[in-house]
């Protein structure tokens, strides 16, 4: 069986003061690669979606092309609120 997997990562940071997590380092990889990285070793996932915001949109393609993942990787924009 084949799936799809949904990262959410279009919050507005509001709980950490404005830091966005999904770019905090852990051990020099941010959080999100780290996420991505977790799905893109298993077999029955098919590909990985990313939602983040639309002020991140551009940060979060540059810091995924950075990477070498063997699923395909879709960012999705998500919307204003939950």
């Amino acid at each position: 069986m084949q799936v799809s997997v949904i990262i959410v990562s279009a919050g507005k940071s509001t709980r950490m003061g404005g830091i966005d997590k999904q770019f905090v380092p852990i051990c020099e990889i941010p959080v999100l690669i780290r996420s991505i990285q977790a799905f893109d070793n298993i077999n029955e996932v098919f590909e990985i979606i990313v939602i983040t915001n639309h002020e991140n949109e551009i940060a979060v393609n540059k810091l995924i092309s950075n990477y070498n993942f063997s699923k395909n990787i879709v960012i999705a924009i998500g919307g204003k609120t939950r």
